[in-house]
C-alpha cells in the first residue's frame, strides 16, 4: 500500500506545477496530471478541477486533454448521481468524435452514453451502445476499449438475469486486464465476477473474489471500487443473518458517500440495503425511514432498475406492517418496472411478494399459484437464495393447507440451498418445518437429521448451542430450557427458572416437568 505522506507530497508537487505553468497549454497538461492522480481516490476534489480543465484545454486548443477531461467528468458526475450533467458531457464527446472522424473517440463516447442508459434502467439502448463500442474496439485494435465494452455488456446481461453470458464476458475482460497489467481493470472485473457468482448462489467463490477486489483497491487507492466490494460483503452478511456486520458495512459506505457529498448509485444501494437489514432484524420503523430515503434518491435519479428493487422491499415492509393497500400499490409499480426492463430476478421476487399479499388477504389458492410462478421465473437463474426463499414460503403455505406431500420436496431443496449458502435463519425455519413432517414417520431419524442440518452452517459455539437447545425443546415439547457450562447459562430457550436446577448436576434426572442431561467433557 502506498505511503499517505508520499502521496500527499506528490499531489502538492503536481499542484505547484499547475500554478507555475507558463502557458495555457502547459497548465492544461499539468492539470490533467493532477486530476489523473486524484479522480479515483478523491472524486469530490477532482470534479471542480476537471470542470476548469475542460475550459482551459479548449482555450489552449489541446483536443487530447479536452477529450480526456470531458470523459472523466462525465464518469464522475454519473457516479455522483448527476445523470443530466453526465449526459451533457457525454454528448459533447460523441459530437466531437463524429465531427473529427475519431473512431476510438466515438467508441469511448458510446460507452459513456451506454452507462447513462444503464443507470436509468434503459437496457436496450445501453446494449446497443456497448455492442457498437466492442465492435469498434476490435476493429481498430483498441485493447482497453474491448476490455471496457466486455465489462459493460456483462453488467447488462447480469441485470437481465443472463448470468452465464455475464460471467463469460467478465472473465474475458479480466484476462485482457491481467495481460495488460491494468490493476484498475483487474479490481473492477474481479469484483464483478464476485457479483455474478453471488447472484448464481456460489457464495464461497464470490466472497473470495470480493476480498481480492478489496486488496487491489486498497493497494492502489480505488475509492469507489473499495466501497462497492465492501457493500457486496455486507449483502452476504445480511443474507447470512449477520445483521450487526451488515449494518457496519453499509453505514461505512453511507458515511464515505456523505463525506464526498455523493448521491449516486453507491449511496442508493447502501441505504436500500441498510433499510432491508433493519427489516430483517425486526426494526420496522427504522426500515421504513431508511427505505423511504433510498426511494427518494432513486426517484430523483430516474433509476428504474432500483425503483423495481426498492419498490419490492417497500412493498414487503408495508405488508409486514399490515398496510395491504399500500403494499399492493408499491408492488404494482415495482412489477411494472421489472417487466419493462426484463429484470428476471425482480420479476420472480415480485411474484413471491404477490403471493404473500394474496395469503395475507386470505386468498390461499391464488397465493399458491403466485408462489409456483415465482419459482418458475427464478429457476433459470440457478440455485439462488431467492429461489430457496420462494420454495420455503411456498412450502409453509402448503403445510398450512394440509398439503404436506407437496411441501416436502420444496422444503428439502430449499434446506439444501440454505445450508450450502450458510443462511442461518431460513435454514433453521426450513429444517424446523421438515422436522414437523418427518417426525410423523420416524422421530429418531428426524431428530438426527435436524441436528446434522445445523452442523453445516459454520456457526459459533454459542449459536450452535442455542439452536441445538431449541431443537431439543421442540422435540421433547418443553416450553423452556437452558444449557449450562460450569453453572453459567450459555444458551436459553423461553424463560427458564434456573433456581429450580438441582444442585447435583452430575446425574441424569427425568420426570414429568424436568429433564437434566449432564455431559462430561471427553
Amino acid at each position: 500500500m502506498s505511503d499517505p505522506t508520499e502521496a500527499e507530497q506528490k499531489l502538492q508537487a503536481l499542484r505547484a506545477q499547475v500554478a507555475s505553468a507558463p502557458t495555457p497549454a502547459e497548465r492544461a497538461k499539468a492539470g490533467m496530471r493532477l486530476v489523473e492522480e486524484l479522480w479515483l481516490s478523491d472524486p469530490a476534489a477532482a470534479t471542480p478541477l476537471l470542470e476548469r480543465l475542460v475550459g482551459e484545454a479548449e482555450a489552449a486548443g489541446d483536443r487530447k486533454t479536452w477529450g480526456r477531461a470531458v470523459t472523466m467528468l462525465s464518469e464522475l458526475l454519473r457516479n455522483a448521481g448527476d445523470l443530466e450533467g453526465s449526459e451533457r458531457y457525454a454528448d459533447l464527446a460523441l459530437k466531437d468524435a463524429d465531427a473529427t472522424g475519431d473512431l476510438q473517440g466515438r467508441g469511448c463516447a458510446l460507452n459513456l452514453v451506454g452507462m447513462i442508459h444503464q443507470e436509468r434502467g434503459e437496457f436496450g439502448p445501453a446494449l446497443r451502445c456497448f455492442e457498437e463500442f466492442l465492435q469498434i474496439s476490435r476493429q481498430i485494435g483498441f485493447r482497453r476499449g474491448e476490455d471496457t465494452a466486455l465489462n459493460q455488456l456483462a453488467g447488462v446481461y447480469g441485470l437481465q438475469g443472463d448470468m452465464a453470458k455475464a460471467l463469460a464476458c467478465y472473465r474475458e475482460a479480466l484476462e485482457l486486464s491481467t495481460r495488460a497489467g491494468d490493476s484498475h481493470g483487474r479490481a473492477i472485473h474481479t469484483h464483478n465476477i464476485g457479483w455474478t457468482l453471488e447472484a448464481m448462489g456460489r457464495w464461497a467463490e464470490a466472497t473470495e473474489h470480493f476480498h481480492r477486489a478489496i486488496a487491489l483497491s486498497e493497494e492502489h487507492g480505488y475509492h469507489d471500487q473499495l466501497l462497492t466490494a465492501r457493500m457486496e460483503l455486507g449483502e452476504l452478511s445480511l443474507k447470512r443473518s449477520d445483521h450487526e456486520n451488515a449494518v457496519r458495512m453499509f453505514m461505512a459506505v453511507i458515511e464515505a458517500e456523505h463525506e464526498t457529498k455523493s448521491s449516486g448509485r453507491l449511496l442508493r444501494d447502501a441505504l436500500s440495503n441498510l433499510g432491508w437489514t433493519f427489516f430483517r432484524s425486526g426494526d420496522l420503523a427504522r426500515a421504513e425511514e431508511t427505505l423511504d430515503e433510498a426511494a427518494q434518491l432513486v426517484e430523483a435519479a430516474e433509476d428504474r432498475h432500483h425503483l423495481a428493487a426498492v419498490g419490492l422491499r417497500r412493498a414487503e415492509l408495508a405488508l409486514a406492517r399490515g398496510r395491504l393497500d399500500a403494499a399492493a400499490a408499491l408492488l404494482a409499480q415495482a412489477s411494472r418496472h421489472a417487466a419493462d426492463l426484463s429484470l428476471r430476478k425482480e420479476q420472480g421476487e415480485a411474484l413471491r411478494v404477490e403471493a404473500l399479499l394474496a395469503a395475507a388477504r386470505g386468498q390461499a389458492d391464488p397465493a399458491l399459484d403466485f408462489f409456483a410462478m415465482s419459482g418458475t421465473a427464478l429457476e433459470p437463474l440457478g440455485d439462488t437464495y431467492e429461489l430457496a426463499l420462494t420454495r420455503l414460503q411456498h412450502a409453509r403455505l402448503l403445510i398450512d393447507r394440509d398439503r404436506a406431500e407437496e411441501a416436502l420436496p420444496l422444503l428439502q431443496t430449499s434446506s439444501r440451498t440454505f445450508r450450502r449458502l450458510a443462511v442461518v435463519a431460513e435454514a433453521e425455519e426450513a429444517n424446523r418445518l421438515l422436522y414437523r413432517l418427518e417426525v410423523q414417520t420416524n422421530s429418531d431419524s428426524a431428530l438426527l437429521q435436524r441436528f446434522l442440518s445445523i452442523t453445516a452452517l459454520d456457526l459459533t459455539p454459542e449459536r450452535f448451542a442455542e439452536l441445538a437447545l431449541g431443537i431439543l425443546c421442540d422435540n421433547f415439547r418443553f416450553e423452556q430450557g437452558a444449557v449450562l457450562v460450569h453453572g453459567r447459562p450459555v444458551a436459553l430457550s423461553g424463560r427458564p427458572d434456573l433456581g429450580e436446577v438441582p444442585a447435583d448436576r452430575t446425574r441424569l434426572l427425568q420426570n414429568d416437568l424436568v429433564l437434566l442431561l449432564p455431559i462430561s467433557p471427553g
